[in-house]
């Protein structure tokens, strides 16, 4: 009885091996579970979502660019063009000006062109100093701007700011290439016969810019 128990364990060993063993290949069973990925310490791995950029990314607001600057009135190409090709009186009858024998005269509101207390000029004097520019550029007279105002305290600040605002009007032209030396700017204090010389003007707006082109 002895000699026999070897051998039956040997046997229930042999049995045991086959019954280990995969049927088609005769090698260690295989499964279809997939492997674990092998990473290194202190590294994490890639998710999918991960790839893509972290949660929520899509739901922030994204740069933009600038909306585009809104063109001043009258300073396109096609309103530069139709003021080129307008006779001296359109332009006149435009800025509700008026021609006699001497000269061209047009007043030009000091709201429309500046704000209150200001000299400097406003987008909205845009149309107006462009249909000026073309007036100008059709004549051949000698230009005068006369700043008039009756704003302010004193003689002293009225004077000063009338001048500043019939200067900023001046600049603006020659920037359009109007010649400068056709151009004279003096400023009034309100105070003062009327800047353009007609007998009426004095019971007119005071607060304005007068312009005279003069008439060859």
């Amino acid at each position: 009885m002895s000699n026999a128990a070897p051998v039956l364990f040997c046997l229930v060993l042999c049995l045991a091996l086959a019954a280990c063993r995969d049927p088609e290949t005769g090698g260690p069973p295989t499964t279809d579970e997939p492997a674990a990925p092998v990473s290194s310490p202190g590294i994490r791995p890639v998710d999918a979502d991960d790839a893509v950029g972290p949660a929520g990314a899509d739901d922030e607001p994204r740069a933009t660019a600038p909306a585009p600057r809104p063109r001043a009135p009258g300073s396109n190409a096609a309103t530069q063009a139709a003021l080129a090709e307008a006779s001296p009186q359109t332009l006149v009858e435009r800025l509700g000006g008026r021609i006699d024998d001497r000269a061209i005269r047009v007043d030009l509101p000091s709201e429309v062109l500046f704000e209150f207390d200001r000299a400097e000029l406003t987008l909205t004097a845009q149309q107006d100093l462009e249909t000026l520019a073309a007036l100008i550029r059709a004549t051949d007279g000698p230009v005068s701007i006369h700043g008039d105002t009756d704003t302010g305290a004193s003689t002293a600040y009225r004077q000063a700011l009338s001048e500043r605002r019939a200067l900023a009007v001046r600049d603006w032209l020659t920037g359009r290439g109007v010649p400068a030396g056709r151009l004279r700017a003096q400023g009034f204090d309100g105070d003062g016969p009327p800047v353009t010389g007609e007998p009426d003007a004095q019971d007119g707006p005071r607060d304005r810019i007068a312009v005279v082109i003069g008439r060859d």
